[in-house]
């Protein structure tokens, strides 16, 4: 069986690979939102430090010309605005679906033929 994103995501040394090509190919901001929007569900609900992830990560990543705005549809940027407002753990869900498909089709594709997936490949502990 190949290597799938969601696995790659989860094995250190391919995630850092992949983070070095994204890094490459100028599209960082979606693997670095799909890994913050994460992290966020996992913050204790009702915390502060929620709250301020929550909207570190909607600044960045998803208001209009924010520092890493990703590409998203107006209406998922709204539905996210308004669940962040809302101290939703699970704001970035709808966001992260669609970034996660946008990986899923165009960057892991390419990524698998990349130099920095070509250097570990061969490394057992990515068959899965």
């Amino acid at each position: 069986r190949q290597l799938d994103l969601q696995s790659a995501l989860c094995t250190p040394l391919v995630l850092t690979q992949l983070e070095g090509y994204c890094a490459r190919t100028h599209t960082a901001e979606n693997l670095e939102f799909l890994l913050k929007a994460d992290g966020v569900k996992r913050l204790p609900p009702q915390s502060m430090e929620l709250r301020q992830a929550l909207q570190d990560v909607a600044r960045v990543y998803i208001a209009a010309g924010g520092d890493k705005e990703v590409n998203l549809s107006a209406a998922t940027k709204a539905k996210t605005r308004l669940l962040v407002e809302q101290h939703d753990p699970c704001s970035f869900d709808q966001a992260a679906k669609e970034i996660y498909k946008l990986t899923l089709t165009d960057i892991w594709p390419r990524f698998l033929l990349s130099p920095e997936f070509l250097a570990i490949a061969h490394r057992k502990e990515l068959r899965v």
